[in-house]
This record gives C-alpha cells, sequence and structure tokens, in this order.
C-alpha cells in the first residue's frame, strides 16, 4: 500500500486490538465488521481522508491502474446542492454493495471531493 513498515505494522495492531482483523497463519483476515465509522473523532477523520487522498494523489503521479477522473466546473448553488446529494446518495449505495460483497478479495479506495472553490 506504500506505507512504511513500521506504520504497517503500527496499523495492523491498532486494527487488532480494535477487532477489526486477526492473525491467522502469518496473514490477518478480516472480523465481520468491515466499516469502521470515523465520524466520531473527527481530528482522526481528517488525517485519514488526507493520508488516503495523498494515497490517491501518489497513484496518480504514478501512472497506477485506476479511474482518475474530474470535472471542474461552474454550476448554480441550487445545482451544487443537488450534485452534493447525489454524491451522498452515492456513497450510500456504494457501501451497501460493499457490506454485502463476499468474499474479501481485494482491498480498494474510493476517494471523491465534491467542493467549492470559489469560498463563497
Amino acid at each position: 500500500m506504500g506505507i512504511a513498515l513500521d506504520d504497517e505494522k503500527r496499523c495492523l495492531r491498532a486494527l487488532a486490538d480494535a477487532g477489526q482483523i486477526r492473525s491467522s497463519k502469518r496473514r490477518y483476515r478480516t472480523i465481520d465488521e468491515r466499516v469502521v465509522d470515523t465520524r466520531v473523532n473527527r481530528a482522526g477523520a481528517r488525517k485519514l481522508k488526507a493520508f488516503w487522498g495523498r494515497r490517491a494523489i501518489d497513484a496518480i503521479e504514478h501512472g497506477d491502474d485506476g479511474l482518475f477522473t474530474l470535472n471542474l466546473m461552474s454550476v448554480s448553488e441550487a445545482d451544487f446542492e443537488r450534485l452534493n446529494e447525489l454524491t451522498q446518495r452515492y456513497f450510500r449505495d456504494m457501501r451497501e454493495l460493499v457490506a454485502r460483497s463476499q468474499p474479501n478479495e481485494r482491498v480498494a479506495l474510493f476517494c471523491a471531493q465534491l467542493l467549492k472553490i470559489d469560498r463563497t
């Protein structure tokens, strides 16, 4: 995943301590719960988003396989709100699919940003 070995070990210990994974014959396996709600720790959630955002940027810069798209646009405030609703609905639908997905065969990163860049 492009992280230092010490960071990997620390993260694996944290996931095991949190009950998200368990060690099995030199491999880690996920436990039933595959979604971790990070909203309770806003600062930690921001750090996670920044970390994975940087991972996505690295993938783009290195030409990794994946779907990397962008759309810089000018829209009305009402349409911006509609785009926000569509994005949230898509995210919920995606998480439902992930929750039902079996077996766990691939680790994937979904990164999306919808933000006002005109600061008004």
